[in-house]
């Protein structure tokens, strides 16, 4: 699994006009974290560590010792290499909001 910041632009509501974007095409369940928010650096953080609870009670399930380099066959159709990606890309995200310059609260 590959995960990029290419995936999605983001607009704000008001500007969605200006850019003549058709209206269908808006996500209604998104909610987007910018990374110079002061919570944004721990609160990806712990969205990383939840991911890593997963990961963590799956191998339990499962009867998996950690870090024995099996892999349990899936959950919900998810595989634990996924998980660990999502896992490690939010933790990069965290790192880089907690690095981030002119931090403010949300907008």
């Amino acid at each position: 699994m590959e995960l990029s910041n290419d995936k999605y632009v983001v607009f704000k509501r008001e500007d969605v006009s200006m850019a003549q974007i058709d209206t269908s095409l808006i996500l209604e369940d998104a909610v987007v974290i910018r990374p110079r928010d002061i919570f944004a650096g721990p609160g990806l953080s712990a969205y990383a560590m939840a991911i890593q609870t997963a990961i963590d009670l799956l191998d339990v399930e499962a009867g998996i010792p950690r870090d024995d380099g099996m892999e349990w066959d899936s959950w919900y159709g998810i595989k634990r290499a996924d998980l660990e990606a999502l896992r490690d890309f939010f933790m990069e995200q965290s790192l880089a909001a907690m690095g981030a310059n002119d931090k403010h609260l949300p907008d």
